[in-house]
């Protein structure tokens, strides 16, 4: 792998990145429009926040040095606080999930907590390793009607797709009481292969890509699960790939992308593979697009967005890049490009009335999104250079930095209408 910061760094919020920009370079300058900050707490998690209907919902630390968090819900127009719950321990990173009235965290390796989406009360916990067998839930979690599903690691071998019904959860109980609900089994890769990547869902289909990091070197196998029958309805092995990365798939129209080490499509409806874009050690730097510490893909009017884990700037000599768009139909590199001196990103892409914005811990970083032409640089804009951007109508609602502490506000930047 040729990545100068490994894509791992995509579980850990990047302080320093605020705290690492340098002037001296000729870009144009940009002018950020700030429509509301929110008075919420410090922001954890910068990658693992979620917008449902008007609302954002976000991790914040309850004190501190306490070690202990809370999750804050914020009004997507006005940047209001709505509620915040009371503190529980650290969450594991996967973000909010709202299924109905209720809005899920996952709290270390197997406990669920259920709060209110309209009050932030305590609802319940659910114990899901109900055998002591050291289960564990995978951090790709996603809803699926009333389902919550989600990868799950018992050991060597023990590896499978996962739904819990959340219509089994009795509201009626004690709510700090932990209720033991074992997930049922919907998949089991027939390699050992770990249920890792995050998932994603078409219709009544979850998709899902099994992975042989530290295994056997065994294929990889990228399924359709029909969540109705639980029966298998798609299913490819791929052995040019070892399935590592944390969001490598993207479904548009008819064909299926994975963007992680390598770069490939595979078309729904028969299984064929559409295209096959491989790197290795030989691949020069300036040819080297893979997207394995990607945070999100972004597609948009026949291409696909996103960043990867290269930091550095060509003016050390390498030509590695981190900000790329592709072509959707062949996966050939359209335009690159990489922030002066930058840090790792790991953040989406946001493309609004045909402009895209990257914003990380060098600024805010504004292009042209069908020629890669920079339009302008915001450099007071500290941005989290690992965070998860969300557009909400004429908003992209963004984690912003204090350069002196670090510490993450969550703000909307007004795109125009």
């Amino acid at each position: 792998m040729k990545y100068k910061v490994f894509f791992i760094c995509l579980l850990v919020p990047l302080f320093s990145s605020c705290f690492l920009f340098i002037n001296g370079n000729d870009e144009s300058s940009y002018s950020t429009d700030i429509a509301w900050k929110s008075d919420s707490s410090w922001v954890n998690h910068y990658g693992y926040i979620s917008l449902v209907d008007s609302a954002v919902y976000a991790f914040g630390e309850a004190a501190p040095g306490s070690g202990g968090e809370l999750l804050v819900k914020v009004d997507a127009n006005t940047g209001s606080v709505i509620w915040k719950t009371e503190p529980f321990p650290s969450a594991q990173l996967v973000a909010p999930i709202v299924i109905g009235e209720y809005v899920y965290i996952f709290i270390n390796d197997s406990l669920i907590y259920s709060f209110e989406v309209e009050t932030g009360e305590l609802s319940a916990i659910i114990e899901t390793d109900t055998e002591n067998t050291g289960l564990e839930i995978e951090w790709n979690v996603i809803a699926y009607e009333n389902y919550l599903c989600f990868g799950i690691q018992i050991g060597r071998g023990e590896n499978y797709l996962a739904k819990l019904d959340t219509h089994v959860i009795d509201r009626f109980l004690n709510p700090t009481e932990p209720q033991h609900i074992q997930p049922e089994m919907v998949w089991n890769p027939q390699t050992e292969g770990r249920v890792y990547a995050q998932l994603v869902t078409r219709d009544n289909i979850i998709y899902s890509l099994s992975t042989s990091f530290m295994i056997n070197d065994d294929p990889v196998e990228l399924v359709g699960i029909n969540m109705d029958t639980k029966t298998e309805v798609f299913h490819n092995w791929i052995d040019y790939d070892d399935g590592m990365a944390a969001f490598p798939l993207l479904i548009n129209n008819d064909l299926i992308y994975i963007l992680s080490e390598s770069i490939s499509a595979y078309n729904l409806n028969t299984g064929k593979q559409v295209f096959l874009k491989t790197f290795s050690d030989d691949t020069p730097d300036k040819e080297w697009y893979s997207s394995a510490s990607s945070l999100g893909l972004t597609y948009h009017n026949g291409k696909i967005y996103y960043t990867n884990g290269n930091s550095g700037h060509p003016g050390d000599g390498d030509d590695y890049q981190n900000i790329f768009c592709i072509d959707a139909q062949t996966g050939e590199l359209v335009w690159s490009d990489i922030p002066l001196d930058s840090e790792s990103l790991g953040t989406n892409p946001i493309i609004h009335n045909n402009r895209m914005y990257v914003p990380h811990g060098y600024g805010l970083r504004v292009y042209n999104p069908k020629n890669g032409k920079l339009i302008g640089v915001d450099k007071s804009f500290c941005g989290a250079g690992m965070g998860r951007n969300l557009l909400y109508n004429n908003y992209m609602i963004t984690v912003r930095c204090d350069e002196n502490t670090g510490d993450g506000t969550l703000v909307a930047v007004n795109l125009g209408g």
